[in-house]
């Protein structure tokens, strides 16, 4: 069984080409995110919305995305997963009260995404980690990531689970106007 990826070619344009189900990407590189990576990231953000189910809730704004994702690189927590020299990857997030507990910080995933290319590499893995490290480095206690329901299942549920996270809550939309 083959699978579809894309990889740069030397002419610096990427190809989609075939390789077996079971072959293994190599490593890429987890790094902070910086401001010359936003519109990578505002790629990423475009996939991801047009996976989820926000679009029957809320349009996508680019102009307002950029501004949230420039503001994470800014002063929150933004990471990106690099394979030769290409964004596959990235999560933002926040560091933020509970409402129930001000003195207790958290940090609140607002965005996680990995290519679909590169699922399955470790890479939203290694994504999550430099996110978790750096918010316990920041005196966060916890950290809250969501996950998005995709035919009526959690896909990401058993990596959560497997990585010691448990279910405390789900958000449910429904429009109102």
């Amino acid at each position: 069984m083959l699978r579809w990826i894309t990889t740069p070619t030397p002419s610096s344009k990427s190809a989609r080409i075939a390789v077996p189900a079971n072959y293994r990407l190599p490593m890429c590189t987890i790094r902070r995110a910086a401001e010359e990576d936003i519109d990578a990231m505002l790629a990423l953000g475009a996939a991801f919305f047009g996976f989820s189910r926000f679009a029957e809730f809320v349009p996508f704004d680019p102009a307002g995305a950029r501004a949230s994702v420039a503001s994470c690189v800014d002063s929150g927590i933004a990471f990106v997963a690099e394979q030769d020299g290409r964004i596959i990857g990235g999560i933002i997030g926040v560091l933020c009260p509970v409402w129930f507990s001000p003195n207790s910080t958290t940090a609140a995933e607002l965005g996680w995404w990995v290519d679909e290319d590169y699922r399955g590499s470790m890479a939203g893995v290694r994504l999550l980690r430099a996110f978790e490290s750096t918010a316990k480095d920041a005196g966060a206690i916890a950290v809250s990531m969501s996950d998005l329901s995709a035919g009526g299942t959690w896909p990401a549920g058993n990596l959560f689970e497997k990585l010691g996270y448990t279910v405390v809550e789900r958000c449910q939309m429904k429009r109102i106007n």
